[in-house]
């Protein structure tokens, strides 16, 4: 994620975005208690676009809304594949246990293997 956008008004920075998101460049407006541990914004809110890549884009759009964005994305696509919090913790935990019990097999089948080899 990078930023594109400072301002006072979570009105205009929803403008911004929605401007942004228009022109498919995915973006999401951040208040003033997430801002400040992401950009140290003193106040106010920042947009963010998702995508790196589209930073000069984006950067455009602002200053022309007519700008032709270079590599536009679907927004609902691209939203819809965004895990929240939770399903991420999910999959995470999930593969941990996954791989735990795959570790858990291998270690006993070796511990196996060894035992009966000595006899």
């Amino acid at each position: 994620m990078k930023l594109v956008l400072k301002t006072t008004t979570s009105a205009e920075a929803r403008k911004i975005s929605h401007r942004l998101e228009n022109k498919g460049i995915p973006s999401k407006v951040i208040g003033y208690e997430e801002n400040r541990y992401l950009e140290h914004i003193p106040e106010g809110h920042g947009v963010w676009i998702y995508i790196n890549s589209q930073y000069h884009d984006a950067i455009k759009v602002i200053r022309n809304p007519s700008h032709k964005v270079k590599k536009a994305v679907n927004i609902g696509e691209f939203k819809n594949s965004l895990l929240s919090g939770q399903e991420a913790l999910q999959l995470l935990f999930w593969g941990f246990v996954k791989y735990s019990i795959i570790i858990s097999i291998v270690i006993g089948g070796i511990v196996y293997l060894i035992e009966n080899s000595i006899e």
